[in-house]
């Protein structure tokens, strides 16, 4: 089902079990790891101030001023999974 993560100065180390529209948020200097499920869901990761790190075969990190960015559909797409974090990293594991 749906969820919703709001973070602040809390690290957060998420698995996603099966494609859902999912939202994290974190704030501050912790770090945010999340394994992806297996199948189809649209990702849209952005970590400002931080690094964005993703494995091979998602789409790729672009990177803008103080900005690191991935977006894309993954496995043909579907819900969308989205990663946000102000000052600290994301680290996006290979799906689940």
């Amino acid at each position: 089902s749906e969820a919703r993560i709001d973070g602040r100065d809390t690290r957060i180390d998420v698995t996603i079990a099966q494609p859902a529209s999912v939202a994290i948020y974190n704030e501050q200097e912790e770090p945010m790891d999340v394994t992806l499920p297996a199948g189809g869901f649209h990702l849209d990761a952005l970590a400002i101030d931080g690094r964005l790190t993703v494995p091979p075969g998602l789409p790729e990190v672009k990177t803008t001023d103080n900005e690191q960015r991935a977006t894309g559909a993954v496995g043909g797409g579907g819900p969308t999974v989205t990663l946000r974090s102000s000052r600290g990293n994301i680290t996006i594991r290979g799906k689940g």
